[in-house]
């Protein structure tokens, strides 16, 4: 028995080595990570490790001894270079040759950059891994301005981080609002008026023509013929997903690898999941790749009962969460399917959305209301009247 291998060292695949030992399997188990560090959390290297006064090291998902007593075998610092799908086996960078019985890649994704017609390569660093946090935090100790280009979740936690450590800090980006891609209208308005009134700039609808650094420092000039100055540049403008090992394997991809709605790729030996992986919703007729913790944990859920032949768990509505300083934002559903939103102002300063399709609600998002999150969370499917109980303590609606 091969086995099951896990390509990548994402939260996805140490979610899926979890899942299939969670579901029983009884074969070997081995995890191929490209970081010489074994897996650690990645979301707090924009949240809560951007306001540290120092650089902290990594907090692994899981100890060394959850491996070892689950009979996890971990390979670090390489990576699978080739599969070969008739063989049912895989290269790593060393040459070393492994077999399979079922293939997972949970490769994640690498921060996207600028394009050459605006800066050379690597002229504006990007945050994606430990050692990426780690060079951005020794720029960012004696930095007193910071330029980030990028409005979404992770442009807007670092932002946040860099105002609340008195860095003097502007967010740019093409979009006319913030986190344009993950939340919906109401909640965008909400925490841009937040972070302006802690004191962060904002230019918007702003196309960049140029950056460049000399002496330490850099330059960004704009389309409009404006230039700004900071001490410290920082893209956040998305990621692109890990495709190109299965696209060398004749794989289909397509903003990630493609797979089923249970995880499936052309080949029924492999699976992908994760920030790599673009598998289809039919609810929304479309693959849609999702960039969030919850969804990794439910996919690694579904491709293990694949693997072991247990039952198909509930689909579970995909979920999403931010922290930004003072604001806790907690985004269910999928917003890009919402024609129109209504919105609660709490009496707190929170602030509760809907986003909807036709009677549906498709979308739910929560500022700084933990309370009632997840009931929200469970009224995206239902009709529109289904909210009434659930926000019957909130402020009246505001038709979006």
């Amino acid at each position: 028995m091969a086995g099951v291998l896990v390509a990548g060292g994402s939260h996805a695949a140490v979610a899926a080595v979890m899942a299939l030992r969670t579901a029983g399997y009884p074969g070997p188990i081995r995890l191929i990570s490209a970081e010489d560090l074994p897996p650690y959390h990645r979301p707090p290297l924009s949240k809560e490790a951007i306001t540290a006064e120092r650089p902290s090291s990594t907090t692994p998902l899981r100890p060394a001894s959850y491996y070892t007593s689950h009979e996890i075998e971990l390979t670090l610092g390489r990576t699978v270079c080739a599969i070969d799908r008739v063989g049912k086996s895989v290269e790593l960078s060393d040459r070393t040759r492994l077999p399979y019985d079922q293939l997972i890649l949970a490769l994640g994704a690498r921060a996207r950059e600028l394009p050459a017609s605006v800066c050379d390569p690597d002229t504006v660093p990007t945050l994606r891994t430990h050692r990426d946090y780690l060079t951005f935090m020794d720029r960012l100790a004696t930095a007193q301005s910071l330029i980030v280009i990028g409005a979404g979740l992770i442009g807007l936690e670092i932002a946040a981080g860099a105002v609340r450590r008195g860095i003097a800090t502007t967010v740019i980006d093409t979009a006319d609002r913030v986190m344009i891609r993950t939340a919906l209208s109401p909640v965008s308005d909400h925490v841009k008026r937040h972070h302006e009134r802690s004191g962060l700039s904002f230019r918007l609808n702003t196309q960049i023509h140029s950056v460049s650094r000399k002496d330490g420092s850099y330059k960004v000039s704009l389309a409009s013929g404006e230039m700004l100055c900071a001490d410290v540049v920082l893209a956040a403008i998305g990621s692109r997903p890990e495709d190109h090992l299965a696209h060398r394997a004749g794989l289909s991809t397509g903003d990630g690898v493609l797979a089923s709605a249970t995880g499936q790729t052309d080949d029924p030996a492999i699976f992908a999941l994760g920030d790599c992986a673009a598998w289809f919703d039919p609810a929304l007729g479309r693959h849609v790749r999702r960039e969030a913790i919850q969804p990794a944990q439910d996919q690694a859920r579904v491709v293990a009962s694949m693997i072991v032949g247990l039952p198909q768990p509930t689909p579970a509505v995909p979920r999403a969460w931010s922290h930004q300083s003072a604001l806790r934002i907690q985004m269910a559903g999928e917003p890009s399917a919402a024609a129109r939103s209504i919105h609660h102002p709490r009496p707190d300063g929170g602030l509760i959305a809907l986003g909807l399709s036709g009677d549906q609600i498709v979308a739910a998002q929560a500022v700084n209301v933990p309370n009632v999150f997840n009931a929200l969370a469970d009224l995206v499917g239902q009709p529109e009247a289904a909210a009434e109980a659930v926000l019957s303590s909130a402020e009246p609606r505001v038709p979006a």
